[in-house]
């Protein structure tokens, strides 16, 4: 399983104060699910690699702010 994130991000341009939005893409590593597997361990695990890029990509000075979240779990 994977969980996809797409991140809204939105940030101003300095010199013309236009306002540009960004779909950011953010995808967990994969993991494998069995019969046994604990699901809330992988989605913790999946939630803090998110969390984890996120935090990469605002420190890479993208100077954006998040807008909006979408997300799904692929099988």
């Amino acid at each position: 399983m994977n969980l996809v994130l797409v991140c809204e991000m939105e940030r101003v341009d300095i010199k013309s104060g236009e306002v540009i939005k960004d779909d950011v893409p953010l995808i967990s590593k994969t993991e494998l699910e069995l019969e046994g597997t604990d699901v809330d361990e992988l989605y913790n695990k999946a939630s803090d690699t998110i969390l984890e890029s996120i935090s990469m990509f605002q420190m890479k000075g993208s100077n954006s702010r998040l807008k909006s979240l979408d997300w799904k779990l692929t099988p």
